[in-house]
């Protein structure tokens, strides 16, 4: 099973790089770490060359999964590799020259806090890479995640909408093959539904912080 993958893995890059004129992949940027984002980079790498830049906490759950208490990394899904390196490791929000693009990328949490956003301008067209940042497009809240910290504000959903509309996007390119034109109207609704959300969690928490309401791992004094 897994060498069918790695071979249709192979014929979906060629497939694609035919249709769309592309000579060599020279540059790789997975959106965040979970190992269906991942699995086929060691295979990119070995057919064309390329490098793999990351934003440093985003590189480390590639590099090193095992030290991380996080679902679906890549060795969850039994291919031949179980980490790749990184060849460029970024700091949040810094931005580096790509041929003729400016790439900014830095934290942008949702699905995981351990997910980067990818801001560059093609064409005209301010585009933000997101991965799996937005759970839908309806204005509805998505689930909140229950990793540690998991606080929507901070790391989660709510966080990744509100840095999403500072950015001000004219295309949203999300994982699974899903964009989105003219993205601010629902953002704005979603940013305003999740307030709403948190101002009720808040009701609901005895706790001081709503940072302490999600991470059932606080030692409290």
């Amino acid at each position: 099973m897994l060498a069918e993958r790695t071979e249709h893995h192979r014929a979906v890059i060629n497939d694609l790089k035919r249709a769309l004129g592309i000579r060599k992949i020279d540059l790789v940027i997975p959106s965040h770490c979970h190992g269906d984002h991942t699995e086929n980079i060691p295979e990119l790498i070995e057919m064309e060359g390329c490098e793999v830049a990351c934003v440093d906490a985003v590189a480390e759950t590639i590099e090193h999964p095992e030290r991380f208490n996080v679902i679906a990394l890549l060795p969850w899904y039994g291919t031949a590799h179980d980490t790749f390196a990184i060849d460029r490791k970024l700091k949040n929000g810094e931005r580096f020259r790509w041929h003729e693009c400016e790439i900014e990328m830095f934290m942008l949490g949702g699905q995981t806090w351990y997910t980067h956003e990818i801001d560059m301008t093609i064409d005209g067209v301010r585009t933000l890479f997101i991965g799996d940042s937005l759970g839908g497009f309806g204005t509805a809240c998505e689930p909140p995640m229950c990793y540690n910290d998991g606080n929507p504000a901070t790391h989660g959903w709510a966080f990744a909408i509100d840095r999403m509309i500072e950015h001000r996007p004219d295309l949203l390119v999300c994982g699974h093959g899903i964009a989105m034109r003219d993205p601010m109207p629902l953002l704005l609704k979603k940013q305003a539904a999740w307030k709403q959300r948190l101002a009720e969690f808040a009701e609901l928490s005895f706790r001081k912080e709503l940072r302490e309401f999600f991470d059932p791992f606080i030692q409290q004094a």
